[in-house]
């Protein structure tokens, strides 16, 4: 699309600083998108802000952000006529999904999303009383999945949670998408992720981000505490049918 930048690429990443597993998640995401980097001639430039921050980096080719909400949406605002692309990654406020942003996405499932996973697996199995959805867990092993956990049990030496799943995945889509566009300016960035981007969430399918900014996943359904399986459920919705699970469309509130 464009040739590499000679100078680094800014990606403001933010925070709160209590929160450690989303500050694990963006520490490995960093280093393994700098390993990449050193093979494509890009040199990333990582600076960290608190959440309330996140707006005033108007130079950023992307900020990624583990906050709330309301701040998630604030630097959507402020840094929308730049085009700036802002990785929401904890909030699952419907909300966000149905007032959208041009340049506003989400990691997290949001709440809609996690019901419907619920919904579809006590469908198939209205015997299960327990049952909730979560982004990640820590007994995934397929697709790729046991790797990862592996990772980051080896670097953190605790089960990968749902909050460091959501970081890592925000830090390694956004530089992906830059690595395969290095020149692109960040409205042209946050057009390829709305109409281009497909993500390995190493989830088994290629995930893909919605009219509402909301990344489209497979999500995990625990029993009893103990993983029981995906969704979409066989026998409910087509494995790959992600869109059966949450909203699809923005609606004026």
């Amino acid at each position: 699309m464009a040739t590499p930048l000679a100078a680094k690429v800014p990606v403001i990443i933010a925070f709160d600083a209590d929160n450690k597993s989303a500050a694990n998640g963006a520490a490995m995401g960093k280093e393994e998108a700098i390993k990449q980097a050193k093979f494509l001639g890009i040199e990333y430039d990582f600076a960290t802000e608190k959440p309330e921050d996140a707006g005033n980096h108007g130079k950023a080719r992307a900020v990624i952000l583990a906050g709330t909400g309301e701040q998630a949406l604030a630097a959507a605002d402020k840094l929308a006529s730049a085009g700036i692309p802002v990785i929401s990654v904890l909030s699952t406020d419907d909300a966000l999904r149905t007032n959208c942003r041009p340049n506003l996405f989400h990691m997290a499932p949001s709440k809609k999303m996690l019901a419907a996973a619920v919904a579809q697996w006590k469908k198939a199995n209205p015997e299960d009383k327990d049952v909730v959805a979560r982004a990640w867990h820590e007994d995934f092993v397929k697709f790729s999945a046991r790797q990862l956990n592996d990772r980051w049990v080896e670097r953190f030496n605790n089960p990968m949670p749902d909050e460091g799943w959501a970081m890592w995945a925000g830090v390694r889509l956004i530089t992906d998408a830059i690595a395969n566009n290095p020149g692109a300016s960040p409205a042209e960035l946050t057009k390829y992720l709305r109409e281009e981007m497909e993500f390995d969430s190493y989830k088994g399918v290629y995930s893909t981000f919605r009219r509402t900014g909301q990344l489209g996943q497979t999500l995990l359904v625990v029993v009893d505490g103990e993983l029981a399986g995906e969704a979409p459920v066989r026998g409910v919705a087509a494995t790959d049918a992600l869109d059966s699970l949450g909203l699809q469309e923005c609606r004026s509130e």
